[in-house]
């Protein structure tokens, strides 16, 4: 939302509220209203448009959800900007100063030359850290991610003297590259790396920084070293299952290609660099089976900290699409059911567990890996293979909150046996 306010117009006072970190005042007035959802959170954005609607004020929506169902969209909204928005975003303001805004603006993705710098303004004392994003697209196609429908698989890198630029903008001391892929793959993502790695340490930006990547980052120590130089202290990677069947059917390709020794290999080595490795993994693939429980136990216990979800079909993914083909949606009832898109519920019919193994599996792995004899336990480990106590205090933290927030959630919900 800061960069579509950075796109707005002089002319045009802007506010950005997010409903996470802050109350919205329904009594206040507006000229235009943008409402940007994940698909967990989309009936609150239909019931808020509906809310403004009622008052005469028009409501644009965009962000991943509606891009990926505009039809559904429109029923509660005025319009749908689809994909990104920066080549669109003008063309909506002049309508609505015109009154003739459009149903639909499908946005195209452009180079990310000369990219606007965020209003970070507008987000003052809301967040721990700043944010800065340097690359958009995927080059890898996995079956459950949305990151590919939405913002293609064309790896694009914003310019490196564009990105430290903005950099040296920054206030807090901690940051997040929120790149859904930091590195990329390849040379050209090495070289790319070394020069934003190499740049941050030359013009002497000293922050802390995390960010996601895929494990053949691991296969490039000198992209790991600069990394650490220049401030890294965590990685999210993308583990998501201990079984090769699994990850062939949800097309992991940088997994399979180093297999599952090469990936234990590889985290490793992202530790041997001080850097520690927050492992995501998915439970409830086609594969799994009740033997899986003790097989992702185990390999999360090489990570420093772990996210662990329920498969769950986003719409506009592949998985969307086979599961609903198969008819093994069992929570379809949308837009309402789109709340139980949280991956604490099961969402669909597993095909080798059955849904309340898979249940009390999910339940005994976080009861596991999230009590608070193993978090201190974990953070220790992480002292010891990463050699940083920085990376253990991160992990340590991470692994907390994940307790505090499994400690609230409820469980997970068996669906519609």
């Amino acid at each position: 939302m800061a960069y579509v306010a950075a796109l707005t117009p002089d002319t045009w006072h802007v506010d950005v509220i997010d409903e996470y970190v802050e109350e919205l005042d329904l009594a206040r007035d507006a000229d235009l209203v943008g409402i940007s959802t994940y698909s967990v959170n989309a009936t609150r954005g239909y019931e808020l448009a509906e809310h403004f609607r009622s008052r005469g004020i028009p409501v644009v929506m965009g962000g991943i959800h509606a891009s990926m169902v505009p039809d559904e969209a429109l029923q509660y909204v005025d319009s749908v900007v689809v994909g990104e928005c920066e080549s669109v975003w003008a063309q909506v303001i002049a309508d609505v100063e015109s009154n003739c805004l459009k149903k639909v603006y499908h946005g195209e993705r452009l180079p990310l030359n000369g990219l606007v710098q965020p209003r970070r303004d507008l987000l003052k004392g809301k967040y721990e850290m700043d944010v800065i994003q340097t690359t958009r697209g995927c080059p890898f196609s996995c079956e459950f991610c949305s990151v590919t429908a939405f913002n293609g698989a064309e790896f694009r890198m914003r310019p490196v003297e564009d990105v430290l630029n903005e950099m040296e903008t920054l206030e807090k001391d901690i940051f997040y590259f929120i790149d859904d892929n930091l590195f990329g793959s390849g040379a050209i993502g090495r070289e790319r790396a070394l020069r934003l790695f190499h740049g941050m340490v030359d013009r002497g930006i000293k922050k802390i920084w995390f960010s996601q990547a895929s494990i053949n980052i691991a296969r490039y120590p000198d992209v790991l070293d600069a990394a650490y130089r220049s401030g890294c202290r965590s990685l999210f990677i993308g583990l998501e299952s201990p079984c090769e069947a699994n990850l062939k059917t949800m097309n992991k390709s940088p997994n399979l290609a180093v297999g599952q020794d090469g990936v234990r290999k590889a985290i490793r080595e992202i530790q041997k660099h001080h850097i520690a490795v927050v492992g995501a993994f998915i439970i409830g693939y086609d594969h799994d089976d009740v033997t899986v429980f003790a097989r992702l136990l185990d390999l999360m216990d090489e990570v420093d900290s772990v996210q662990l979800a329920i498969l769950t079909p986003f719409p506009g993914t592949a998985l969307f699409e086979r599961l609903h083909r198969e008819n093994r949606i069992v929570y379809d009832d949308f837009p309402g059911d789109w709340e139980k898109s949280d991956t604490d519920h099961v969402m669909i019919r597993p095909l080798n567990l059955d849904i309340i193994e898979l249940v009390r599996g999910f339940d005994y792995i976080i009861g596991k890996k999230f009590s608070w004899h193993s978090i201190i336990r974990q953070a220790i480990r992480t002292l010891i293979r990463t050699r940083s106590p920085l990376a253990a205090y991160m992990s340590y933290c991470f692994n907390s909150d994940s307790a505090k927030v499994n400690g609230k959630r409820k469980k997970a919900d068996t669906g519609r046996a």
